[in-house]
C-alpha cells in the first residue's frame, strides 16, 4: 500500500505489514499510510477481516518517531495532531474486525494501535507499554483504558510502566500464544469471521464501536436498530435458511 504499510489479501483477508526498519517507529508518512490502508480496506467489499502484523520479530511497532516532536509547538501542534487521530480512528472504524497479531515491543503508538484492534494475540516476549512521560508527552490513557482497568491504567501510565503481555492475559484484553503460533491463530480466527455473514459482520463492526460508552438502554436500542437493518440483506436470510437446512452458507455479498 505505501512504503511502511504493507497489504497483501488471502481470500477475504486483508494483512497489514508495519514495516518502517528497524522499529516501526512511526512518524507522519506512517501515519497517513496506515490511514489510507485501512480507509482501503473498509471500502473493498470483498474484505470481511484485517489481520495488522510487524515484518519484524522484536519490535511491532515501538511508538512515536520522537524526531516529529522537536518542532511542535502549542501553535502548530493541532496539524500533527489530526494526522496522528485520523490514523488511529481510521483503524478503530474500520469496517470490519481488525485482529492484532503482536509480537516485541508495543509502546505508546503500538499500543495505540493495538487497542483499536477487535481482537489481540500476543506473544509471550510482547511487551506493551506507554512510556510517553519519559519523554515528556501525553495521549495513551484512553487507548490503555480499554485494555486495562482503570487504576491499573493511571499506574502505567503515570509510571511509564512497560508490561508483559502475560499480565495484560489477566485482564482478558488479549490472549498470549506461542511465537511459532501467532500467525496460525491469527488466521484461525480470520478464517471463523470471515466465514460468518459478511454484511451483517460489517453492521456488528459499526453498532459495536455506537455503543461502546452509551448506558445499556440506548445500547440496546442501537442494537435493535441494527438488527432491522440486517434483516434487509439476502445474506443475512442466506445464514438464516442454511442454519436451518444444516449446510454452510453461500453469501453473495448482498
Amino acid at each position: 500500500m505505501g512504503e511502511f504499510i504493507k497489504l497483501e489479501k488471502k481470500d477475504h483477508i486483508s494483512i497489514v505489514t508495519m514495516e518502517h526498519a528497524p522499529v516501526n517507529a512511526a512518524n507522519r508518512q506512517f501515519y497517513q499510510e496506515m490511514t489510507e490502508t485501512f480507509d482501503a480496506i473498509g471500502a473493498d467489499g470483498n474484505c470481511r477481516v484485517a489481520i495488522l502484523r510487524s515484518a519484524y520479530e522484536k519490535y511491532w511497532c515501538a511508538g512515536n518517531d520522537v524526531k516529529d516532536f522537536e518542532g511542535m509547538t502549542p501553535d502548530n501542534g493541532h496539524i500533527r495532531h489530526r494526522v496522528v487521530y485520523n490514523s488511529f480512528i481510521a483503524v478503530y472504524d474500520c469496517a470490519v474486525p481488525v485482529i492484532a497479531a503482536i509480537d516485541g515491543y508495543c509502546l505508546g503508538t503500538g499500543l495505540a494501535y493495538a487497542s483499536v484492534c477487535d481482537i489481540i494475540f500476543a506473544t509471550g516476549r510482547a511487551v506493551i507499554g506507554a512510556p510517553e512521560i519519559t519523554v515528556g508527552v501525553m495521549g495513551a490513557g484512553k487507548f490503555l483504558s480499554r485494555m486495562v482497568p482503570q487504576f491499573v491504567m493511571r499506574r502505567m501510565i503515570y509510571n511509564g510502566d512497560k508490561v508483559s503481555a502475560a499480565e495484560l492475559e489477566k485482564w482478558g484484553c488479549l490472549r498470549v500464544v506461542l511465537p511459532a503460533k501467532l500467525m496460525d491463530v491469527a488466521m484461525e480466527q480470520a478464517n471463523l469471521i470471515s466465514g460468518k455473514c459478511p454484511s451483517t459482520m460489517r453492521l456488528n463492526k459499526e453498532a459495536l464501536n455506537r455503543i461502546e460508552f452509551v448506558d445499556l438502554k440506548t445500547g440496546y436500542a442501537v442494537e435493535q436498530s441494527y438488527t432491522r437493518r440486517a434483516s434487509a440483506y439476502e445474506d443475512s436470510k442466506e445464514a438464516q435458511r442454511a442454519f436451518f437446512e444444516k449446510r454452510a452458507p453461500v453469501f453473495r455479498g448482498r
